[in-house]
């Protein structure tokens, strides 16, 4: 759903996050982690395109908008 609202859709291929290319889906999540409560750049190509949309990250220590309740962004490779 984040993703979604930056302008990522299905299909679309994550390669980067700022300037770093990432190679694994542990990587893509510990450079998301390094970023918490920031906007960063995701590298992204669509079809033959290649471009950056940009990405607000929640900070973690901030209090959950519904306390108990899980989030409902994933993460998904296609």
């Amino acid at each position: 759903a984040r993703a979604e609202r930056a302008g990522v859709k299905v299909g679309d291929v994550l390669y980067g996050v700022g300037r770093h290319r990432i190679r694994s889906v542990e990587e893509f999540s510990r450079r998301l982690a390094e970023h918490a409560g920031t906007t960063i750049g995701l590298l992204v190509r669509r079809g033959k395109k290649d471009f950056t949309v940009a990405m607000e990250l929640d900070d973690p220590r901030a209090p959950a908008p519904w306390p108990g309740r899980p989030a409902r962004d994933t993460l998904l490779r296609t």
